[in-house]
């Protein structure tokens, strides 16, 4: 929610393209560290940690708000509210799936 305003005054894709490219980064970070033996060193238990949290603020920049932002706009005025409750309940279900 914090990042909202942030989509207005610097576009969509300097968000979510950097946001991905970076929640990706992390990722990979943390599967690295589980690879490398996270039960086995503190260091790597501390690199998997900060590629959490790294990931947590790379999500929040741009992915974690950025498809509702879109989604609220793609859509036109007359059929909106419609198109706005399929896309919300087909992102509960799948959320429901995972």
């Amino acid at each position: 929610v914090a990042s909202m305003p942030l989509f207005d005054k610097l576009g969509r894709r300097a968000l979510l393209i950097p946001s991905a490219l970076a929640a990706a980064l992390c990722l990979a970070v943390v599967s690295f560290a589980f690879a490398l033996g996270v039960a086995h060193s503190a260091t790597h238990r501390a690199v998997a940690l900060g590629g959490v949290v790294a990931y947590l603020v790379a999500f929040g920049v741009g992915l974690s708000s950025g498809p509702w932002v879109v989604n609220a706009e793609i859509y036109p005025t007359a059929v909106r509210g419609v198109g706005n409750a399929g896309a919300t309940t087909t992102n509960w279900l799948a959320h429901h799936d995972v």
